[in-house]
């Protein structure tokens, strides 16, 4: 259980580490007076109230990339103003009308806690995106984030904490190893010890066979070397 909450922890450090350095990346590689994009979606933070109750001010917006034909009547929009007041900056508000002027579509846009429709309308070619997602908390942690110490802290802290965490692992892995050498080393000598210890066993003697006896055959008795004595005549 401790091993797979500390993967999972890794994870998610090294997921956020991955973020922030990409998120750094597109706003350094973004070209001037074009919104920074990671797979065509773009993250506004939005500094009035003029989306309210819809989307409260310092809320997160994400906009996705999508091609000026596919914007449609009530869908809430992000865009470059052309209007002097904003200073060509990204403006956020509804899509109250559509038309069509030298060919080229126009959005007419409100914002939600406005009373009149926004003075300048906007070109296909201003438009940045569709919103497809409003998160408050995410806003606020944006905010904070954007202090230049926070976000270096946001990829210091996550990459310490993994950097300690394979530390710990490799020392637990070296220490495991070392106890498994010092366990077969100390098995060795005991079982060297034990050869030594144990009295050298001797080849059992061979008996030798059992000889039989043979009896010696009795010898037979000698003939009767006198015989019948002759008559002399």
């Amino acid at each position: 259980m401790k091993k797979a909450l500390t993967t999972l922890l890794n994870i998610i450090c090294i997921a956020i580490i991955v973020l922030a350095i990409g998120v750094l990346f597109a706003v350094v590689t973004t070209p001037k007076g074009q919104p920074p994009q990671i797979f065509g979606f773009s993250g506004f933070r939005v500094l009035t109230g003029s989306m309210e109750p819809t989307i409260p001010t310092d809320s997160f917006v994400l906009v996705h990339r999508v091609d000026a034909s596919k914007i449609r009547v009530d869908d809430v929009i992000s865009f470059f103003s052309k209007d002097e007041a904003l200073r060509g900056a990204v403006n956020t508000h509804r899509v109250v009308g559509i038309s069509e002027t030298d060919g080229q579509i126009v959005f007419e846009t409100k914002g939600d806690a406005n009373q009149i429709a926004d003075k300048v309308p906007v070109h296909a070619s201003d438009l940045i995106g569709k919103v497809v997602l409003v998160s408050f908390g995410l806003g606020k942690l944006i905010r904070l984030i954007s202090n230049p110490l926070v976000f270096a802290a946001v990829i210091a802290i996550p990459l310490l904490i993994v950097m300690f965490a394979n530390i710990r692992g490799m020392a637990k892995d070296v220490k495991k190893l070392v106890a498994e050498e010092a366990a077969e080393e100390a098995r060795k000598a005991a079982e060297q010890a034990r050869k030594e210890a144990a009295p050298a066993a001797e080849p059992p003697e061979e008996s030798e066979p059992a000889k039989e006896t043979v009896p010696e055959a009795e010898p037979e008795p000698a003939p009767d070397e006198g015989g019948t004595p002759e008559s002399e005549e």
